[in-house]
């Protein structure tokens, strides 16, 4: 059972790495942070300033 357990860390390990390394999650951060300014922008008008602040996940 640990043998399997430590096979699918290592592919996820391995999917994040090749993720950050072609650029996927950078991409994927600007157009999140694009939709939810859109979506403030369509409920609340441009009277506010929507600012996205990334932090790292706590492994």
């Amino acid at each position: 059972m640990s043998d399997v357990d430590q096979f699918q860390r290592e592919c996820v390990e391995m999917s994040e790495k090749k993720a950050v390394e072609g650029g996927l999650l950078e991409e994927a951060k600007t157009e999140a942070a694009k939709n939810i300014k859109d979506m403030f922008n369509a409920a609340l008008g441009d009277a506010y300033t929507v600012k996205v602040a990334w932090a790292d996940a706590k492994k």
